[in-house]
Order: C-alpha cells, then sequence, then structure tokens
C-alpha cells in the first residue's frame, strides 16, 4: 500500500512539469432515460463531472478541472519579474450511448473545451535559465467508451479520446525573453493534437457510485514548448441524483 501512494504521489509531481495536462475524461456508464450522474475525483488535478442522460440513446456531460496554479518570480540584475499562470480548463460534450444491455455498455461524445495553462521548464530550448510559459487554449474533441458489465455493479472498459487543441495569448518570462529570443521560437496560434486511452473501472451502486482511471498522453508534435503529461490516474466518486431523488409511491 505504501508503495502505491509513493508511485501515485510520484506521477502527481512530475505531471506539474507539462504545458498540456490532459484532465480525466468523463466517461459515464448510462443506461436508461432520466439518468443524472454528480461528481468529483482527484489525482493529476481536481475534477468535477456531470451527465444527464436526456433519451435512452442521447446524453449530455461536462467537466471542470483544476491543476495547481504556477507561480514563478525571475530576478535579473535589479529587476524581479513575477509570472503567474493558471491551470485549469472546462468542456461540455454531447453523445451517445446504447440502452440498458447486459452485457456492455458503449458511448460516443463529441464536445469543446476551453481553459488555460502553465508550466515551468529548467531547461528550455537548452538555456540554463528557468523559462515560464503559460497560454489560453481551446479545443474540439471526440471520444469513444466501451465497458464490460461484470454484473450490475461492476464495470471495467476502455476509454479513448482524440482532442485538436488551439493554442493562444502566449505568455513567459525569462532572462532570454527579449524580441530576438521569441521571434526565433513559434509561438504564433497554432492547433496540436493530443490523444488519450486510458482504463476505467466503474461501481455503479444504488444511489453512489465509485470510479478509477488509468490514462496514457501522447502527441506527435516536434513543438520545444509544447509538452504533454504521459500518465495521468485519477479516482473518484459521483452521487446518482436521480435515484437519490426519487419520488417513492
Amino acid at each position: 500500500m505504501k508503495n502505491l501512494v509513493l508511485l501515485f504521489s510520484v506521477i502527481v509531481t512530475l505531471s506539474s512539469c507539462n504545458l498540456y495536462k490532459p484532465a480525466m475524461m468523463n466517461a459515464p456508464v448510462l443506461e436508461e432515460k432520466g439518468e443524472i450522474n454528480l461528481g468529483v475525483s482527484t489525482g493529476n488535478g481536481t475534477d468535477v463531472t456531470a451527465s444527464y442522460a436526456i433519451t435512452d440513446y442521447l446524453a449530455v456531460s461536462s467537466r471542470f478541472t483544476t491543476n495547481a496554479n504556477l507561480t514563478y518570480e525571475v530576478t535579473t540584475f535589479d529587476t524581479t519579474q513575477k509570472f503567474t499562470a493558471k491551470n485549469y480548463n472546462y468542456e461540455l460534450a454531447l453523445g451517445y450511448f446504447n440502452a440498458k444491455n447486459e452485457g456492455y455498455n458503449i458511448s460516443f461524445f463529441g464536445g469543446y473545451a476551453m481553459g488555460e495553462t502553465g508550466t515551468l521548464d529548467d531547461n528550455f530550448l537548452l538555456f540554463s535559465e528557468d523559462f515560464a510559459i503559460g497560454a489560453d487554449f481551446s479545443s474540439f474533441f471526440v471520444q469513444g467508451a466501451a465497458f464490460a458489465n461484470l454484473d450490475k455493479q461492476n464495470h471495467v472498459g476502455l476509454v479513448v479520446r482524440v482532442n485538436a487543441i488551439e493554442y493562444s495569448n502566449f505568455r513567459y518570462s525569462d532572462f532570454f525573453a527579449n524580441e530576438d529570443f521569441t521571434s526565433s521560437i513559434d509561438f504564433s496560434d497554432k492547433t496540436q493534437t493530443v490523444g488519450q486511452a486510458g482504463l476505467q473501472y466503474n461501481y455503479k451502486g444504488q444511489k453512489f457510485g465509485f470510479m478509477s482511471q488509468l490514462q496514457y498522453a501522447f502527441t506527435n508534435s516536434n513543438d520545444d514548448y509544447f509538452t504533454v503529461r504521459g500518465f495521468g490516474i485519477h479516482v473518484g466518486a459521483y452521487f446518482r441524483l436521480n435515484e437519490i431523488f426519487k419520488k417513492v409511491d
């Protein structure tokens, strides 16, 4: 148990040193019209999630995620510059899920996310000085999930997502951050593609549930400033509000 806690702490610590920090993929196990889930998870950030089954096949989902904000001070001669970048994002998605099935549960979602991110690189482009960078971003994404129903409460499955991320409004702080330095780096608005794949366990109780997700993210970007957190761990619980507030005849 101590080894698992240590591994979890190391992954969380290392994950902060990346510009893009993939959030938990919100993949609810929905089975029928009227289901409402509201949950919270922790791990590589804190996530608040919600989902609602509009019909037996159509659902909406949302998520808000926040990570530790970055505050960095760089001193050059007699000048001290303070750099602050927030780390948060939120999303809204619409999708399809298969109605109640005894053997499996599948879903497909497409949505939009936006937020702000920042990181500190202590060896950016081989410079010896620290370099802090932040930016705004927006993203369109598609996501698919497939779960095997072990029984009525326990579900194990695979979740995959592809994100098309647009960055803008770059902010930076560095001893070398002058016009010549920044002009040699392409900080123009551009789209980055990030893939995510994860294994998820979901316990769906009568009035509450529990989930855990282990994921890996990757990109084909060659840009020096664009680093992506690889591994992520998320654990959380959710309330089935439709069951909690169901009227008793």
